[in-house]
């Protein structure tokens, strides 16, 4: 089977990496590559290359930050996915954009909401379940497959412990000291890519304040039950009133209080709850790029790190710091995120 992911928008296609691995070790041929926008917008004869090898998948699994306009090349993907019929399952943050691609997924609508399912919980488990019932459509095997696992959407994440509800956590902290809340996506959790996250809780601590990370999907989710950031700030981040957290570190990318109209990508404002909350949000920048990139060229960031984490969360209002993290690649290929010691 030849297995194609995308992320448009959130850089993360590598999050499928482990999962292929592990199917493979399992003894089953698959011919797999993954993909960022970024690389396809940026470099032509990548994108020639990647064309070409989707016109020949039998799946290819799409995920969607916001608008596929953010792929500027994606008209290129979608002649060839139509052009070749290939079976592609889409999913997006705007229900509106998941909806339009529908017909591109060549299966029933049963088999439409499994997949669905499993790419919108994620994790190795979910994702090793996804390939596998890949295999047995497209490869025609007859492989056990488990039903979605459905992880926890939100809660608070400290090294070496168990999660904990948002409630259990602030029950146990010293009330004399400053809270700081870290917001970081819940996929990071699932998969364990917390680097990042572990370098701010040790920098908050070693200012003498108490580091609330936490894990959470922006949006409600009607599949995973997600609460969302904007139910989490007014029903577990406030008591009385008033708001529990003296200040956030945001690392989620894009703006979080806009919602993208779809096919179009232009933006509105929906609610800026960050003001209503009424504390300093920062701004801290999980880059693509690796560390040595960064510091060895002197523009910094790259054009598309510039607009994710500088343009649009300032629709917020945020205050922009600086790059707190890069993204590393391991020997096998697979990517993680590092913590910038001198910058978190």
């Amino acid at each position: 089977m030849r297995y194609v992911n995308i992320s448009i928008g959130t850089m993360d296609s590598f999050l499928m990496n482990k999962a292929v691995e592990e199917v493979r070790g399992m003894g089953y041929d698959i011919e797999y590559r993954n993909f960022d926008n970024t690389d396809l917008d940026e470099d032509p004869l990548f994108l020639a290359e990647a064309v070409e090898f989707i016109s020949g998948a039998d799946f290819v699994t799409i995920k969607v930050h916001g608008d596929t306009s953010y792929c500027k090349k994606f008209d290129k993907i979608s002649n060839a996915l139509q052009m070749h019929h290939v079976c592609m399952h889409l999913s997006c943050t705007d229900d509106c954009v998941t909806e339009a691609f529908r017909d591109y997924f060549l299966g029933t609508d049963d088999e439409y909401d499994l997949v669905m399912r499993y790419a919108v919980l994620g994790g190795d488990g979910n994702f090793i379940s996804l390939i596998k019932w890949a295999l047995n459509r497209f490869d025609g095997l007859d492989l056990e497959i488990d039903p979605p696992i459905r992880p926890s959407t939100e809660g608070v994440y400290y090294p070496g412990r168990e999660v904990c509800s948002f409630q259990d956590y602030l029950s146990e902290l010293d009330t004399s000291i400053p809270n700081i809340g870290i917001f970081f996506y819940q996929k990071q959790w699932v998969t364990g890519n917390l680097d990042n996250v572990d370098g701010l809780i040790r920098a908050v601590e070693s200012l003498g304040a108490n580091p609330i990370a936490m894990f959470f999907n922006t949006s409600e989710g009607k599949i995973d039950g997600s609460k969302g950031i904007k139910r989490i700030l007014r029903e577990d981040m406030t008591i009385d009133g008033e708001p529990v957290l003296d200040a956030i570190i945001n690392t989620m990318s894009f703006s979080q209080t806009l919602i993208a109209t779809p096919g179009t990508g232009d933006q509105v404002c929906d609610d800026n709850f960050f003001m209503d909350y009424g504390v300093p949000v920062l701004q801290a920048m999980t880059m693509v790029s690796t560390e040595e990139h960064w510091r060895d060229h002197l523009e910094g960031l790259i054009p598309a790190e510039i607009a994710y984490d500088v343009v649009h969360p300032e629709f917020d209002g945020q205050i922009i710091t600086v790059p707190s993290s890069s993204t590393e690649v391991t020997e096998k290929g697979s990517r993680y995120y590092h913590s910038i010691k001198d910058r978190a």
